[in-house]
C-alpha cells in the first residue's frame, strides 16, 4: 500500500515537471521567431519579416509580440502604399505639367515662325515695291539728263556757229582793212568805215541768227 503511494506521488510530480518543460519550450520558441522577425525587420528584409511571422504566428496564434509586430508591419506598408502612391501622382502631375509646357513652347515657336514668314513676305513686297519706284525714279532723272544733254549740245553747237561767223566776220574786216590801205585812205576813215560796217553786220546777225533754246516737241503741232 505504501509503495503504491510512492508510484502516484512520483507520477504526479513527473507529470508537473513536463508541463512547465513544456510551457517553456512554448515560450522560447515564441520569442524565437519574435528575435528573428524583428532582426529582418531592422535590416529592412520585409519579405523575411512577413514568412517568419506567418510561422510564428501558425504555431503561436495568440502571441501578442508577434501580433503587435505584425500590425506594426502592416501599418509600415500602408503607410509606404500611401508614399508611393502620392509620388506616383507627383510624378504625373510633373509629366504632365512637363508635356503641357512643351506643347506650349512648341505653340510659341510656331506663331513666331509664322510672324517671321509674314514679315519676310511684307519685306519681300514692299522691296519689289521700292525697286520699281526706284527704277521709275532713275528712268526719270535719265530723261533729265538726256534732256540736259540736248540742250547743252544745242547750245555748244549754237556757240560753235556763233565762233564760226565771228571769225568769218575777222577774215573778212582784216581783208577789207587791207584793200582801204591800198586805196591810200586814211586810217579814220578806214576806222569809221570799218565801224559802221561791223555794227550792221551786227545787227545781221542778231536778227537772223536767233534759235529757240529747246527743241520743238515732235508730238505738237507746229503752230
Amino acid at each position: 500500500m505504501k509503495s503504491m503511494q510512492i508510484n502516484i506521488t512520483s507520477f504526479s510530480g513527473l507529470m508537473a515537471l513536463m508541463l512547465v518543460a513544456t510551457l517553456q519550450a512554448s515560450a522560447q520558441s515564441a520569442d524565437t521567431y519574435f528575435n528573428q522577425a524583428a532582426k529582418n525587420y531592422v535590416h529592412a528584409d520585409y519579405a523575411g519579416v512577413g514568412q517568419t511571422l506567418a510561422e510564428g504566428l501558425q504555431k503561436f496564434p495568440d502571441d501578442p509580440k508577434l501580433n503587435a509586430l505584425k500590425e506594426k508591419l502592416q501599418d509600415d506598408q500602408e503607410k509606404q502604399n500611401q508614399e508611393q502612391e502620392q509620388k506616383d501622382q507627383q510624378d504625373q502631375q510633373q509629366q504632365d505639367q512637363q508635356n503641357q509646357d512643351q506643347q506650349q513652347q512648341g505653340d510659341e515657336n510656331q506663331q513666331q515662325e509664322d510672324q517671321g514668314q509674314q514679315e519676310k513676305e511684307s519685306k519681300d513686297g514692299q522691296g519689289e515695291e521700292q525697286t520699281q519706284e526706284d527704277g521709275a525714279q532713275e528712268s526719270d532723272k535719265m530723261d533729265e539728263k538726256r534732256g540736259e544733254k540736248s540742250q547743252n549740245q544745242e547750245a555748244s553747237e549754237e556757240s560753235s556757229d556763233m565762233e564760226s561767223d565771228l571769225s568769218e566776220r575777222e577774215k573778212a574786216m582784216e581783208a577789207l582793212r587791207q584793200k582801204l590801205q591800198q586805196m591810200n585812205i586814211s586810217p579814220e576813215q578806214a576806222k569809221q568805215i570799218l565801224d559802221a560796217m561791223d555794227n550792221a553786220e551786227m545787227r545781221y546777225i542778231q536778227q537772223t541768227r536767233k534759235k529757240p533754246s529747246k527743241r520743238p516737241d515732235k508730238n505738237l503741232p507746229d503752230w
